[in-house]
């Protein structure tokens, strides 16, 4: 949870600020990367994010995203297809499948899609 600046002729360690994360012998604090976030100060190593949820390195810890499921932090649109009304998807089974007579043509809907057009059927 410290490091020792690089270069210097002494170590004076510092502690390792949130958002960041300092392994043993370390010469710099390293940001989190996407996926993970360090609430506190002094992290070792980043934290994964949990599932549900978006995590774009640093602190923040935020709800998904209708449309979308977040997996080990990293939000992932819908495939076409499919729909998602809410922000707790945490993996693609999350994703509902369009409903009968309806048609889903892009990623990321957030609601069931529209009416399949007179004189045509759209296949689930």
């Amino acid at each position: 949870g410290y490091f020792c600046a690089l270069g210097s002729s002494v170590c004076k360690q510092t502690i390792c600020p949130v958002g960041h994360q300092c392994p043993a012998e370390s010469g710099s604090a390293q940001a989190c990367p996407a996926g993970t976030h360090a609430p506190t100060p002094g992290t070792v190593t980043c934290t994964t994010c949990p599932d549900g949820k978006q995590c774009n390195g640093g602190t923040d810890v935020t709800a998904c995203q209708a449309g979308h499921y977040c997996a080990g932090g990293v939000k992932t649109a819908c495939p076409t297809g499919t729909f998602l009304n809410n922000d707790l998807g945490t993996s693609v089974d999350s994703c509902l499948p369009c409903g009968a007579g309806k048609y889903c043509a892009t990623t990321g809907m957030t609601e069931d899609g529209e009416d399949c057009t007179a004189g045509y059927w759209c296949q689930s």
